[in-house]
């Protein structure tokens, strides 16, 4: 049956030293705040004379210190990799972790004076990954995404869905975390099965969703995961049940698998009918 991987976006830009307009960003089209880790490699300058063409890493020119009143960023080191959202410094430095709240472009540049970038070589190479994602509530209608820029290239957040019949008993949909964060996952489940057949019209038979048969049948006892409602829909972890029903949030951290089951009797799952659709989508890493 469908084993599905989550994995989460990265990818990498590249930063001419001397860019001053249209600058290599990245949107955060998400009603998440993402957290993103920011790593540069390379080297360049912020001049072509003396120690102004001192080709240097995404750390800057460290041999000018103090406060440099010539600069786009005075209180930041020249040549250092500059991290800006609305037009403010908002990290800087070869490794940063910058949140980007919903809505906002990160962009990037060298610092070094206004209107004299023409004389400035060289180029880093920016390696982006999420570091994480909070406030968020899952489950969104529209893709949500990290859109760089100026390629406009979009890095859609990890969605999907999985079926999941209700006579499934081996070889379960399942839904593994290839990250190295733990993810928290919002489960939404769509659909209507049994737990079993009827020729007399019994409540085993009813078909219901994903919240289950609450009907008395008196075979609860046997069910595959006592205290769960009978055809309720149950996510596992390392064979023990840990949510069910319609709605769920289910944390997976690195390596982990979750697979999802109609809560039944063992062995008795032949007679079951229907199938249930389980969309899932991030509601936050860490």
């Amino acid at each position: 049956m469908t084993k599905s991987s989550i994995t989460l976006p990265s990818d990498e830009l590249i930063v001419m030293a001397n860019e001053e307009k249209n600058l290599p960003s990245l949107t955060n089209k998400t009603e998440k705040t993402i957290k993103l880790k920011i790593q540069a490699e390379g080297k360049w300058s912020y001049g072509g004379k003396e120690a102004f063409g001192n080709q240097v890493d995404g750390d800057g020119n460290t041999a000018q210190t103090g406060r440099n009143t010539y600069m786009r960023f005075p209180d930041i080191t020249p040549a250092a990799l500059v991290a800006v959202i609305d037009g403010k410094a908002v990290g800087s430095g070869k490794e940063q972790e910058i949140e980007i709240p919903p809505g906002k472009t990160l962009s990037f540049i060298n610092n070094d004076q206004p209107g004299v970038y023409t004389d400035n070589s060289g180029s880093l190479k920016i390696k982006w990954s999420i570091a994480g994602i909070k406030n968020g509530n899952g489950g969104s209608d529209k893709e949500e995404s990290i859109v760089s820029g100026p390629d406009n290239k979009s890095f859609p957040l990890p969605t999907g869905e999985l079926i999941v019949m209700a006579n499934e008993e081996q070889n379960l949909p399942s839904l593994t975390n290839d990250s190295d964060k733990k993810i928290t996952l919002k489960i939404k489940a769509e659909g209507s099965w049994n737990y079993g057949w009827s020729a007399n019209n019994e409540p085993i038979a009813n078909m219901v969703d994903a919240n289950g048969n609450p009907v008395d049948t008196g075979r609860q006892q046997f069910m595959r995961f006592q205290g769960i409602t009978p055809a309720a829909l149950v996510a596992v972890k390392n064979d023990q049940a840990v949510a069910s029903g319609k709605e769920q949030t289910v944390e997976l951290n690195p390596g982990e698998t979750v697979s999802f089951i109609n809560n039944d009797q063992q062995w008795i799952y032949f007679d079951n009918s229907g199938s249930q659709t389980v969309k899932w989508s991030i509601l936050s890493v860490n």
